[in-house]
């Protein structure tokens, strides 16, 4: 931890010590501090700004009422694009550049991984005979690595969790003499606040290998053994780059054609097929079943996001959609022999769902998540994160309600046209008083870039709402005709005439041009649906 040091010079260098902001940067530093017995003397915030009493238990005080002077470090503990504005208005009050510290977003990370572990209030106080026990273990690793590099898993959502699981059991680690462990980080309060609850509990369990781990209940003490002992050894990659390194390095695969064809066999859920055939049976599931999801407002309510947010009001704006758009599609399965399951972890109240059954609730299990997506038929459902339980297994995907048609950062589609079937959201114009075609979308798409990074599918919607653009959802009918293809499809029942090819090809060349543009964006690499193409062909010009 390179820059603890940095930053304790910096504390040992001021006999008063300050922090600037009261969020959960500030609180994440506060406890860091006091593991150095150097609690700040308060957490300042600009004037007017209404604020708590206290953060952490450190007095929060308005600028104009601190005390300031030659002896005073100021550490600025919120975001970087806030720190050329506050360190302006600090050496207006005479503090000159050398009593300001800068936290960086990695440094904040880090400290974020560092106290997840360390600090984590689960688990208990090891014997004298498993402190012995914890060291022997790692003697044992040290002697294969020469350093254990900790990396965050994000547990806010889920995708990004399985993307990462996805890639590293794919493709391996950078290097062979690193161990690597994985801890987590929520989206916000304490870091270890539900840390093995979200966003899939089976997931830490099953993330592990001869070079890699996951902390999870069961090796907790020996991870806060190693960080109270061995933090010699112990790098914490607080970086987000690696991410998006990964994120890519999986472009240029997916583009090649990686992401199919290779069935994941390196993830071992033997010990849940029992159950999971159990499961079924009491759900009332046939021996064949398709999973739909539609994605809603209920996780992030449920996960105390503040809904508020401009950000998250514009996601469902563009990304939500309705389960009884599906019903007539599941009533087509069902007459076929093929149960439709609904995944998810909240069951939708008071929602008549036809012949759907809602897995969510009652019959959810975390493992059951992974089981379900292993012997699934086909995948029906939005772009969201419960897409990559299906995308592990290699499974067939139908995608409706395409929200976007690019990506960038970490905006993953992890789509193969030789697979995977799908159509998109009709958009409507205030502007323009009509729908839009792909060419004009992607016009708007490229402008996406221009704003500073949130995620890569989020700054497309973001555009997509300042130029007021209305989503329209797929019909009951598209979305029927797009899993009836499917279904044929893996019958070997589908034929395609020269009029279809001719559609499939006009709308990958609309999207050439841009990909030459843009070699670091994602698209939605799927296979246009055939109906939905030739009731639509203005799409594509």
């Amino acid at each position: 931890m390179q820059f603890a040091k940095r930053m304790t010079d910096f504390i040992q260098g001021h006999q008063r010590i300050y922090c600037y902001g009261a969020g959960v940067y500030a609180a994440a530093l506060v406890h860091f501090l006091a593991e150095q017995h150097r609690k700040p003397l308060g957490c300042i915030v600009s004037d007017g700004e209404s604020a708590a009493a206290s953060c952490e238990g450190v007095p929060i005080t308005a600028l104009s009422d601190t005390e300031l002077g030659a002896d005073v470090g100021i550490v600025l503990a919120l975001a970087e694009k806030w720190h050329d504005v506050l360190a302006e208005v600090l050496q207006q009050k005479g503090i000159c550049a050398s009593q300001i510290y800068r936290l960086t977003e990695p440094e904040v990370n880090a400290i974020r991984i560092w106290e997840s572990v360390a600090l984590n209030q689960s688990g208990k106080q090891p014997t004298s005979g498993e402190v012995e026990q914890y060291e022997e273990c790692y003697r044992n690793l040290m002697a294969k690595f020469v350093r254990i590099e900790v990396r965050m898993i994000f547990i806010g959502a889920v995708g990004a969790s399985l993307h990462e699981l996805f890639y590293h059991k794919r493709y391996g680690f950078p290097r062979e003499d690193v161990y690597y462990l994985f801890a987590f980080i929520s989206g916000g309060g304490s870091p270890w606040e539900n840390a093995f609850e979200k966003p899939n509990s089976f997931l830490y369990k099953v993330f592990h290998g001869e070079q890699f781990c996951a902390v999870n209940r069961e090796n907790l003490s020996f991870w806060k053994y190693v960080f109270a002992h061995h933090m010699d050894d112990v790098d914490i990659n607080g970086a987000w780059s690696y991410y998006v390194d990964i994120i890519r390095d999986s472009i240029h695969k997916m583009h090649n054609g990686d992401f199919v064809g290779n069935r994941m066999t390196a993830l071992d859920i033997s010990c849940v097929e029992e159950l999971g055939t159990q499961s079924l049976r009491r759900m009332g599931v046939r021996k064949e079943y398709v999973l739909f999801f539609v994605r809603d407002s209920v996780y992030y309510e449920k996960n105390r996001y503040d809904i508020k947010d401009t950000v998250l009001r514009i996601m469902d704006k563009y990304r939500n959609s309705d389960i009884a758009s599906m019903k007539k599609t599941a009533d087509y399965l069902s007459e076929k022999e093929i149960s439709a399951v609904r995944i998810g972890t909240t069951p939708l109240p008071h929602q008549d769902m036809g012949s759907i059954i809602d897995y969510a609730g009652e019959f959810h299990t975390d493992a059951m998540d992974f089981y379900l997506a292993k012997h699934c038929k086909f995948y029906v459902g939005d772009h969201s994160g419960a897409m990559f339980f299906t995308v592990y297994w290699d499974r067939p995907m139908v995608m409706v309600n395409l929200s976007v048609i690019t990506g960038f950062y970490d905006g993953t589609f992890p789509f193969d046209h030789r697979r995977d079937l799908g159509i998109y959201h009709k958009f409507y114009s205030k502007r323009k008083k009509r729908l839009l075609n792909l060419s004009e979308l992607l016009v708007i798409e490229d402008c996406s870039h221009e704003i500073p990074i949130y995620s890569g599918t989020v700054n497309v919607m973001m555009k997509y709402y300042e130029h007021e653009l209305v989503p329209i959802a797929n019909t009951e009918d598209e979305i029927l005709a797009v899993t009836q293809e499917m279904e044929e499809r893996l019958q070997g029942d589908m034929e395609y005439t020269e009029e279809d090819e001719h559609l499939q090809m006009r709308y990958r060349a609309i999207l050439s041009p841009y990909l030459e543009a843009r070699p670091d964006t994602f698209f939605c690499d799927v296979r246009i649906g055939r109906d939905f193409l030739r009731q639509n062909p203005w799409l594509t010009r």
